[in-house]
Order: C-alpha cells, then sequence, then structure tokens
C-alpha cells in the first residue's frame, strides 16, 4: 500500500514537471519568434532612416500615408527605391538597378507604407513617416506594428527660394 501511495505521488510530480517543461518550451519558442520579428524591423527601419535622413526625397508630398515605395536620391549611393513585395512580404531595395531584399524570409511585411511631407519650397523640412506591420511565418502567430518619422536634412530646395 505504502508503495502504491509513493508511485502515485512520484507520477503525479513527473507529470506536474514534464508539464511545466513543455510549457516553458513552448514560450521561449514564442519569444525567439518575437525577437526575430522585432530585429527585422528594428534593422530595416535604421537602414531606411541612416538614408533617408541623408537624401533628397524624390517623390511628391502625398495627402496621407498611401505610398507603398520611396525614392531617394543619396549623396553617395545614388538613386534609391524602396518598395514592400507584397506577394513575398519583404521589402526591397533597388541601388543602381539592382533589386535587393532588405528583410529575412521568415518574416512577413504586411504593410509598409510612407507619408511624406514638406517636400518642395514650402519652407519647411522634408519629412517621411513609415507605417509598417510586421509578423513572423513560422509557429504562433506574433505581430509588430510600428510607426516613425524620419526628417531628412537636405534643404537644398529651400535655399532657392
Amino acid at each position: 500500500m505504502e508503495t502504491m501511495v509513493a508511485l502515485l505521488v512520484f507520477s503525479i510530480t513527473v507529470a506536474i514537471t514534464v508539464g511545466i517543461f513543455a510549457r516553458a518550451t513552448q514560450i521561449q519558442r514564442q519569444a525567439f519568434d518575437a525577437q526575430r520579428v522585432v530585429e527585422n524591423m528594428i534593422f530595416t527601419m535604421e537602414a531606411l532612416s541612416r538614408d533617408i535622413r541623408v537624401s533628397e526625397i524624390c517623390v511628391e508630398t502625398s495627402p496621407a500615408c498611401l505610398l507603398t515605395s520611396l525614392t531617394i536620391t543619396h549623396p553617395s549611393k545614388g538613386k534609391i527605391t524602396y518598395a514592400l513585395d507584397t506577394a513575398r512580404g519583404v521589402l526591397t531595395k533597388t541601388e543602381e538597378g539592382i533589386l535587393v531584399d532588405m528583410t529575412a524570409d521568415d518574416v512577413n511585411f504586411t504593410k509598409f507604407n510612407f507619408w511624406v511631407r514638406g517636400v518642395g519650397i514650402d519652407n519647411r523640412q522634408p519629412r517621411v513617416t513609415m507605417v509598417i506591420s510586421v509578423q513572423n511565418r513560422t509557429g504562433q502567430v506574433v505581430q509588430f506594428n510600428l510607426q516613425a518619422s524620419i526628417t531628412s536634412r537636405d534643404v537644398t530646395d529651400e535655399f532657392q527660394n
């Protein structure tokens, strides 16, 4: 009888331990998925921000956040176009006619819109607001939304006034 009670207590303890371990593993996988999405989003945002800050924005001012591509003229790299490839869910960069994926295949950019203001002679600094929505492709869906505004330091048009 004592052996049966000890076996029952041991079985319950093992079952609880295995359950806790399985849940911890699941939570760790979700954290890695979220980390991969955030790292991709931050890398992409930082790369675009660096280029936009020193470049001339070549598109007209948009009335709302509806542009799905952005063309800039970088002082050393020349003309660069950023666009979302909606079929594959990746942000692409076209530089000197060469198309390059900026984002990894394991994340899906579902939205990448640009809102351009202050372009031209209007006594305002050009600025771009980016609205991004990204999620992972594998495992449980983890989605992040981000909005950021970048001001271009290129004010050469303003001096033509």
